[in-house]
């Protein structure tokens, strides 16, 4: 039998206050942050006018995502958030109800497709919930579900202009506040507003928010110190800043996590119990020891350590989020390893030209950022060999494609490496150091035996491995026949050692390219096996 028939909250019968009975807390409760408990289920409960959510009430928005009817599992034919407790906005409130459902079931597995799943995708589960509470950052989430729609619709794109204006407006009050700067919420914002700018082609303005979070993460004690509280903020900001810049802007920690830039992964100081060591080199790659010995020390370090990770993935998979940190590490380590020969053209971050009239935000006086101080034995001054170039090259290359596109598109950067790739491609047909071997076809012998040429041949599984490597990342640009004619002139050199029943791609291509450096994962062949089978079609037959 009950108790009681009121129908107000514990909290304010308690204090003769009257309740709007809102659920599943009345607004007095939010405002003074205090437990709201019913006796009984009201009857009838207010709802909140739009745009009534107080920036104090991040921990409850969390706590509600977190339940079995979070907003992205609500049918959107209601509403994806009946409550309407999200900042206030100038759009009207149905509008914004579309963008919410189009942020939650499309954005956030747009920028972090490494994660599909709706109970652990970073975006709705730390993301979102933060948004909720930061008008700055709302704006900013909404108006990149805006853009997607406006793409679609081509009709203009002048409630996304809205949203900029206010967005920038909103962020320039919290950027004046020492402390309000550096919350997650505001790098979160300036990071994305630079990936907006940067895909309209306002590389000028994109730049400056990326200088502003440089400035921003120094003043949180550098990318590290952010990432031991702020993983999601730490990766995007550092991975997007490259994206937009051409080139890292952060330094790379060493294999023992000394300094404070981007840390390895723990997995990447683990003891294998099966692992290459420098002289197995010569055997994996098929190349001389004394080629191995023009490999830059440290592109031959991180190699091994590569190898190992995907040899030991076999057995224990690497997890989305270790894909990621792993591909951040490796990329940020070895393009600071030649800084000057892998920056993109600067055209390509501007290509229509500076915007000044863009708005932008200011956090503080332009400062000289610092050298960029890797950590390992120094290189400048020395002329990497075309063989370690194309190595390192090709591992850039290659955790891009395993990875893919993360948080924006790398279609600049990748564009820009695959351009280097080809040129040290040249300069190594015509290196006579790099003098090729062919291991034992018995793999349980481990000798192998030196094979004299006057010319580069293109048979070999390094050849192969390099040339599927760049067929993938050639993929729609003028650089693709290039790779292709390489292909198409491998396989000819192959006819020679296999006959064309053999010359396959389970058979002779993909046997090559795994032992060389491969990690396993689902539909990982599907990848390159097009690009071989027209190859190996075409020549077979002509």
């Amino acid at each position: 039998m009950r108790q009681t028939l009121r129908r107000s909250c514990a909290a304010c019968a308690k204090s003769k206050h009257s309740c709007d009975l809102r659920t599943p807390r009345c607004s007095r409760c939010i405002k003074r942050r205090v437990q709201c408990q019913y006796a009984n289920e009201p009857l009838n409960s207010s709802q909140t006018p739009p745009g009534s959510w107080d920036s104090v009430t991040a921990v409850s928005a969390t706590n509600r995502f977190s339940n079995a009817d979070s907003l992205y599992d609500l049918n959107f034919a209601s509403s994806p958030d009946p409550f309407d407790t999200y900042p206030k906005t100038r759009l009207p409130r149905d509008q914004v109800q579309r963008l919410i459902h189009g942020f939650l079931n499309k954005i956030s597995f747009q920028y972090y497709p490494l994660d599909l799943t709706k109970t652990s995708n970073p975006f709705l589960i730390s993301w979102w919930p933060l948004a909720l509470g930061d008008p700055a950052l709302f704006h900013v989430s909404l108006q990149t579900a805006c853009l997607d729609a406006e793409l679609i619709a081509r009709k203009g794109f002048h409630t996304s202009e809205i949203l900029m204006a206010d967005s920038v407006a909103l962020l320039r009050r919290k950027v004046q506040d020492p402390v309000l700067a550096v919350q997650d919420g505001t790098m979160n914002s300036v990071v994305t507003l630079a990936a907006i700018e940067f895909g309209k082609g306002n590389g000028h303005v994109a730049e400056m928010h990326v200088d502003g979070l440089k400035r921003l993460v120094n003043m949180r004690g550098g990318i590290n110190a952010v990432r031991q509280t702020s993983p999601l903020t730490a990766r995007m900001v550092s991975w997007v800043a490259m994206l937009i810049m051409g080139k890292p802007q952060f330094d790379a920690q060493d294999d023992f996590g000394n300094g404070n830039g981007i840390p390895p992964p723990p997995e990447w100081q683990l003891d294998f119990t099966i692992a290459i060591l420098e002289q197995d080199l010569p055997r994996v790659l098929g190349v001389s020891e004394m080629a191995v010995e023009t490999i830059d020390s440290q592109v031959r370090h991180v190699f091994i350590r590569l190898h190992n990770l995907f040899h030991r993935a076999q057995t224990s998979p690497i997890s989305s989020t270790l894909l990621h940190d792993l591909t951040c590490y490796v990329v940020h380590r070895l393009l600071l390893l030649h800084p000057d020969s892998n920056s993109a053209d600067s055209s390509l971050h501007n290509a229509n030209g500076p915007s000044p009239s863009r708005s932008t935000i200011s956090l503080s006086p332009p400062s000289t950022s610092p050298s960029i101080s890797f950590g390992q034995p120094s290189t400048e001054g020395l002329c990497p060999s075309p063989l370690s170039e194309c190595i390192r090259y090709a591992m850039l290359i290659y955790m891009l494609i395993t990875q893919g596109p993360t948080y924006y598109s790398h279609h600049v950067i990748l564009n820009t490496l695959t351009g280097n790739f080809i040129e040290h491609l040249e300069q190594l047909d015509s290196d006579v150091s790099a003098t090729t071997i062919v291991p034992d076809i018995d793999a349980l012998n481990p000798h192998v035996h030196l094979q004299p040429f006057t010319r580069r041949t293109l048979r070999d599984p390094l050849d192969i491995w390099l040339i599927a490597i760049g067929l993938v990342a050639a993929t729609g640009t003028q650089y693709y026949q290039w790779f292709k004619d390489r292909g198409t002139e491998a396989v000819l050199s192959l006819l020679s050692l296999e006959s064309r029943n053999d010359l396959t791609w389970e058979g002779a291509i993909l046997p090559r390219i795994k032992g060389i450096l491969w990690l396993e994962k689902p539909k990982a062949e599907d990848v390159f096996k097009p690009h071989w089978e027209g190859i190996l079609g075409g020549a077979i037959t002509s």
